[in-house]
């Protein structure tokens, strides 16, 4: 029933992205002189595809190891919306690229919702530098602004939650075509003290990239900012090359087929969340 309702939303909302907004004005950064700015918006008008700051961000491939944030927001947006209201919220969004505060963000309806308890529409995953950075951006006036103009209005449902990563792996941007598996569990009242039982199934089941087939990147974690996350305290995103390859490894993990670990931890859960996103192409 979820995963109808899903799609039954999906096909009443435009498929939107952030790489089809309307690109915006770029803003010096630290990083860019005013000449390397001015030949990025020269070449930006010459070739409709060349991706001006900050788009560079969130199309690089670039492997790296580091420590990040990774951010998920899942909207539930109202079945009425209007295309354009729906435009609007992922133009303003993007414009928040301006802030120098994002390393990289993906915006795009779901691409299925297996395990759900609310019919999540539309997902925006996003990377941060630091736990402080990510603080910084959720209070800065810009960014609060475009949460209470663009996207409560148009929103039934958000959900939040965010976790470190100590050791990212991987592309710090998503490629395109590549398909995410994102899971949130949630444990029972008092079931605090079961964290890091859960947290080792989790790790067990998942580990790292070489534990499954098809994979870019695996990430998981204890939620850090609680306020938004509906009690949701622990979340693992797995991203693979295709959807072919997700969908053939969800056939065999408990994990990633949303079945709460199998017996090990299922006494320590109160449900989960398991959606699918495939990142959409630049063009």
């Amino acid at each position: 029933m979820l995963c109808r309702r899903a799609s039954r939303a999906r096909h009443l909302l435009p498929h939107f992205s952030l790489s089809r907004t309307t690109p915006q004005t770029p803003t010096p950064t630290p990083e860019q002189s005013p000449l390397s700015l001015l030949l990025s918006s020269i070449l930006s008008t010459i070739l409709p595809n060349y991706p001006t700051y900050p788009r560079t961000m969130s199309t690089t491939t670039t492997t790296t190891t580091t420590t990040t944030v990774d951010h998920i927001v899942l909207l539930k947006v109202k079945d009425d919306t209007d295309p354009s209201k729906l435009k609007d919220m992922i133009d303003n969004l993007d414009a928040l690229f301006s802030l120098g505060l994002v390393l990289n963000r993906t915006i795009g309806p779901l691409h299925r919702v297996p395990s759900s308890p609310s019919a999540f529409t539309h997902m925006i995953h996003s990377r941060f530098s630091s736990p402080e950075t990510l603080r910084t951006y959720s209070a800065h006036p810009a960014h609060v602004d475009v949460v209470k103009e663009y996207v409560f209005p148009i929103c039934d449902d958000v959900l939040v939650v965010d976790w470190v990563v100590d050791d990212l792996q991987g592309p710090m941007a998503p490629p395109p075509g590549s398909a995410m598996r994102v899971s949130l569990l949630k444990l029972k009242e008092g079931g605090a003290g079961a964290k890091d039982e859960v947290l080792g199934v989790v790790k067990e089941s998942l580990g790292s990239q070489g534990n499954l087939d098809g994979v870019h990147q695996v990430t998981f974690g204890e939620n850090i900012s609680p306020m938004r996350a509906q009690g949701y305290s622990i979340v693992s995103l797995v991203l693979f090359h295709g959807v072919s390859e997700l969908e053939a490894a969800a056939e065999t993990n408990p994990v990633l087929e949303g079945s709460l670990a199998g017996e090990k931890i299922k006494e320590h859960l109160e449900s989960a969340i398991v959606v699918d996103y495939v990142v959409q192409s630049s063009d």
